[in-house]
């Protein structure tokens, strides 16, 4: 098993076992855990200790990817070309399959959006002209882009910021044109499957993740949600999370909860003598 040391989010000495064995458990940030035993409680205290020193690092270039040397060498690049947008939509079907979506460069220099991909797929059906007025009216210009087209059924998931609805009422034509492209994509004469495919007809959806009433109170920041009326053949959904911040609280709860079911049996089993250790975070950032 390998394991990069930006990963490992806890290290612990544990007591010597009853067969002398000096242990230290390892916790990861993807929730793993393992733990190595060592003869010697200098051996233990010598991985330990460098284990926490190389963890810990105080700026990026002693990172283990910035000091490595493989051997044999690895073939120079500069690891741009490891993946090409174009390729990846195509295999779904974007300019073979169907010609319902085209690619766009309106974000080459990432002046339309700062948070997007310089290559995006959007309708063929809509101009950059009208992307470009409908780039107002989404959060930091992040307007409705494809995100995964379905191989048979051309159903797709496009992905956008929140819309700038405010006390207002606002609304743009625009970008009710570019989700209305989106949702009747799938049943233009130039993308149809060629025979009927279960799941074609499926209803439109807009997915809001966040919780009603947070959607609705960020309308007095000038955002919100869609209003529907205005956005024919669809429906909406709200998912009901919660901020990141409430989000990372709920991960929290869960690793504590993890951590003590493993002391816990640990302890049961023999594993841990007497009472629990000390634990030492290697990240103490």
């Amino acid at each position: 098993m390998w394991v990069t040391y930006p990963l490992i989010n806890l290290v612990t000495r544990l007591p010597q076992t009853l067969s002398g064995q000096c242990p230290i458990s390892f916790r990861c940030r993807t929730f793993e855990t393992f733990s190595l035993s060592f003869e010697k409680d200098l051996e233990a205290m010598d991985v330990f200790e460098s284990v926490k020193e190389l963890t810990v690092a105080n700026s990026v270039s002693q990172l283990y990817a910035f000091y490595y040397t493989p051997s044999p060498p690895l073939s120079a690049s500069d690891g741009w070309n490891l993946y090409s947008p174009r390729e990846e939509f195509g295999r779904m079907g974007v300019g073979t399959r169907s010609k319902a979506w085209r690619f766009t460069d309106i974000n080459k220099d990432y002046s339309f959006c700062s948070t997007y991909p310089t290559r995006l797929v959007v309708p063929t059906r809509i101009s950059d002209s009208t992307l470009q007025y409908g780039v107002k009216y989404r959060s930091k210009g992040r307007i409705p882009a494809l995100t995964y087209l379905h191989w048979a059924n051309f159903g797709s998931i496009t992905r956008s910021s929140q819309p700038m609805v405010g006390l207002t009422n606002a609304r743009s034509i625009q970008d009710e044109k570019i989700v209305e492209a989106m949702f009747t994509s799938h049943i233009a004469p130039e993308s149809r499957a060629s025979q009927t495919v279960f799941g074609a007809t499926a209803t439109n959806l807009i997915i809001d993740a966040r919780p009603t009433t947070n959607a609705v109170a960020n309308t007095a920041k000038g955002a919100g949600t869609e209003n529907m009326d205005h956005y024919k053949d669809c429906k909406k959904a709200y998912l009901g999370i919660d901020n990141i911040h409430s989000m990372r609280d709920s991960l929290n709860k869960v690793v504590e909860a993890l951590r003590e079911t493993e002391a816990l049996a640990a302890s049961v089993s023999g594993d841990i003598p007497g009472t629990s250790a000390a634990v030492l975070p290697v990240d103490r950032q």
